[in-house]
């Protein structure tokens, strides 16, 4: 509305917020993998989660002491999400506008509520913004580390066929396969998919071990989408079917979360087994 606005009286639009990938990506750099799984986690639960939010509600919440006290009430291991998110844009979008003044033109700013007080707070001093759009450079680690973990897992494997022969090699290899798929297809069979997509769980499993982009939670529930398209109403009734747990399999948008999540759990859960079968093979050869 405000671009649409500005078009109709000729004014010179600029837009002021950073690229959204680049707040998005600083913000998943700057927390550790287990507040990841709880952000991912608290993503996930919020899409079932039926609300009813009012006008009047909205309202109130644009308020000053409103909006800090829901920042106060952040749990502290999204509070270096929240200095990305908000507090890095509150300095980012107050230099923009600083910026755009040096024209020596009226500037008339429209931004989100939640970033009024904070650029009120910066507008007045000059920052040097460029480091907010740095992106953490990758390591040697982060580069190679796709291909380090299942490197050792193969290593360990040839180790076995090395000192075991090659029908103890074998025989391992069988189980590896079987216990992986068929425990993510187990998965996939318990949220109700498509045999299709129980077939493709199972051969994903073990591959997934080796190629990071191969996983039978992902490629499962690509079929199954593919297969059975969740329709309008699907999406419609999604806070109401998750009030009861048949409702998830009822509704096959909430079911296709089931297959992309249970094929993967179980998967998981062959990759302990076999990880901890192979350490007790090679314990009685070496």
């Amino acid at each position: 509305m405000a671009i649409y606005e500005g078009e109709k009286i000729g004014a010179k639009i600029v837009p002021i917020d950073r690229e959204v990938s680049t707040t998005l990506k600083r913000a998943w750099w700057n927390i550790g993998i287990f507040n990841r799984l709880f952000l991912l986690s608290a993503l996930l639960t919020s899409l079932f989660v039926k609300e009813d939010i009012s006008e009047e509600k909205i309202e109130e919440m644009k308020s000053e002491d409103v909006l800090k006290d829901l920042f106060s009430q952040l749990p502290k291991r999204y509070e270096s999400i929240k200095n990305v998110i908000i507090d890095e844009r509150d300095s980012y979008l107050a230099q923009k506008i600083r910026n755009s003044a040096k024209e020596g033109k009226k500037v008339f700013a429209v931004v989100g509520a939640g970033h009024l007080q904070g650029i009120l707070n910066h507008v007045q001093e000059e920052r040097d913004i460029s480091k907010l759009d740095e992106l953490p450079k990758k390591t040697v680690l982060d580069r190679w580390k796709g291909l380090l973990i299942p490197g050792i897992f193969l290593g360990l494997i040839l180790t076995v066929f090395y000192f075991g022969g090659r029908q103890q090699g074998q025989e391992f290899v069988l189980r590896w396969i079987l216990v992986k798929g068929c425990l993510a297809a187990l998965g996939a069979i318990i949220s109700l998919a498509h045999p299709l997509s129980v077939i493709l769980a199972f051969l994903a499993a073990p591959i997934g071990n080796f190629n990071p982009i191969i996983k039978p939670g992902w490629i499962a529930a690509l079929c199954e989408s593919w297969l059975r398209k969740p329709l309008v109403e699907d999406f419609e009734r999604i806070a109401q079917d998750s009030e009861h747990w048949k409702g998830y399999w009822k509704n096959n948008v909430i079911r296709i979360f089931l297959v992309f999540m249970l094929p993967q759990i179980g998967s998981s859960i062959g990759t302990f087994i076999v990880t901890a079968d192979l350490f007790r093979v090679l314990r009685g050869l070496i």
